[in-house]
């Protein structure tokens, strides 16, 4: 997994207030991040995460972005997902957050998996990426993908 943006992290527009606290919360919890999800959605945001790895529908080789992947888990699901649906173990992922606290809840997961002596590089390009649960400001969930 690749390492955070710097602490100094200018977004134009943005309250740095704002974004000072919401960095202090996702460092708060970040241990217990994935249960507070489960008990926030009763569960369900672990099928929206298996759904949505399932339309992303991964192919031999495809390279992921996951922004705001802190924990790993859409990084392990897509890992899953390429394994055994099609056998692959060239598939590559990196994970970016801003929040050092949630990377490294995902190097300790990553660590107990087949995958923690993977070497995760951040490749020039990506044939997806994936913008999931992250700030507040965000709207949207996109996913993009290309040839």
């Amino acid at each position: 997994m690749q390492g955070s943006l710097s602490e100094d992290l200018k977004i134009r527009g943005s309250n740095c207030s704002s974004l000072t606290t919401v960095r202090q919360v996702f460092a708060n919890v970040a241990t217990k991040y994935d249960v507070m999800n489960d008990v926030m959605s009763g569960g369900i945001h672990r099928l929206w995460k298996d759904h949505f790895i399932r339309t992303l529908a991964p192919t031999p080789g495809t390279k992921l972005l996951d922004v705001a992947g802190g924990t790993g888990d859409i990084a392990m699901r897509f890992l899953d997902y390429c394994k055994e649906t099609h056998g692959d173990n060239s598939a590559q992922v990196t994970i970016f957050d801003i929040n050092p606290n949630m990377l490294e809840v995902g190097k300790e997961r990553f660590s107990k998996t087949p995958y923690h002596n993977s070497n995760v590089p951040f490749p020039s390009f990506f044939v997806c990426v994936c913008v999931c649960v992250c700030v507040q400001r965000f709207r949207v969930c996109f996913f993009f993908t290309g040839d």
